[in-house]
């Protein structure tokens, strides 16, 4: 369940684990909080799922919203072995209402919030997902204590695992897709994330404006879009920031091999599967001290700064990371159990047996 199966993190790691589940033993079926058509909708449908929409829950609408979750439930509730809920703010308003599915899986997949709303609602979900739920997974042991509490028990972190072969360091598609993009021998400062005040935007055009101010040739490409992306393209502007918007790609895989570096000074994360990718891809990783450790896959790859930090420091360690000497890292993925094709294995257990 989700809010909409767009190219998010928890929504794309979903799929990764979808793609690669024995389909023979485990269907997907996905629930959306959107009419609008979803980038993932397709796919999922091609692969067997059903998507079911649901409207947005907006707490003016509790009962309309209640009414609804019934009416799915009487049509199909009961054909379901388990429901694995990502959207935990409001869990409480629904999650009373599935009891004749015999697996409520609640998943924690962020450490925090922005929106002190959005926080107080995890908050006063907690109880509810504590009661009514029979199985609680985390991304991280941060995350995990924000959604269901320090103290809370039978708590399984599981790895945010992608499909790391699909991101593997790759010298001719570097050389491709640079050709492509026209970034000729530039070096390249990349970014991929939803356009939202979580990724932390503002410092990142700050931290590359300090950048280029020594080195003006530096091309900063940012991916993806979202609610702040005119913002953060006037803050470009007016910064003198050169920088390239590509919206949201299909084809990141690519986008990363032309990268020299990947930046991501979050405010906060459960543990995301975007630094993953970029170290599957090989790529030297800057990210925010906000972040938890666990996603360092490749630890000499992965180095955390502040963000209280002058953007002179992230500057200064974005250049040093030039000439950095890529290579394929999918043997440490498939060790740490951050590998899609071995995760799924888990699923097809835990969905059969809930262990």
């Amino acid at each position: 369940m989700f809010g909409r199966l767009n190219r998010g993190g928890a929504e794309s790691r979903t799929m990764d684990i979808y793609r690669n589940i024995d389909r023979t033993k485990v269907q997907f079926d996905f629930i959306v909080h959107t009419n609008e058509a979803c980038d993932y909708e397709e796919e999922a449908k091609t692969l067997g799922a059903s998507v079911f929409k649901l409207p947005r829950f907006t707490g003016k609408n509790y009962f309309a919203y209640r009414k609804a979750w019934r009416a799915f439930l009487e049509q199909r509730g009961k054909s379901y072995n388990a429901i694995h809920v990502h959207v935990t703010n409001f869990a409480s308003v629904f999650l009373s209402l599935l009891k004749s599915i015999p697996m409520r899986i609640a998943h924690s997949r962020n450490a925090s919030d922005r929106s002190p709303v959005k926080r107080m609602l995890v908050k006063a979900a907690r109880p509810s997902i504590l009661k009514h739920c029979t199985h609680y997974l985390s991304v991280s042991k941060k995350a995990a204590d924000f959604v269901f509490g320090k103290d809370a028990n039978g708590i399984v972190v599981v790895p945010n695992a992608i499909d790391a072969r699909m991101f593997a360091y790759n010298p001719e598609l570097r050389k491709r897709t640079r050709e492509e993009l026209k970034l000729g021998d530039s070096f390249v400062v990349g970014h991929v994330g939803r356009m939202h005040p979580q990724k932390n935007h503002t410092y990142l055009l700050q931290t590359v404006k300090a950048l280029q101010d020594e080195h003006p040739d530096i091309v900063l490409l940012l991916v993806g879009d979202g609610p702040l992306r005119s913002v953060i393209e006037r803050q470009a502007a007016g910064l003198g920031v050169k920088a390239r918007f590509t919206g949201l790609r299909d084809d990141v895989p690519a986008l990363m091999q032309a990268f020299d570096v990947f930046v991501l000074p979050s405010l906060f994360e459960g543990l995301p599967g975007v630094v993953l990718e970029a170290q599957a891809a090989g790529l030297p990783c800057l990210v925010s001290d906000t972040i938890t450790r666990e996603c360092a896959i490749v630890p000499e790859l992965c180095a955390f700064f502040p963000i209280t930090a002058s953007p002179e420091v992230w500057a200064d360690a974005m250049w040093n990371r030039r000439g950095y000497i890529r290579r394929v890292t999918l043997d440490e993925f498939k060790r740490s159990g951050f590998d899609a094709p071995e995760q799924a294995i888990w699923y097809e257990r835990f969905y059969s047996s809930g262990k």
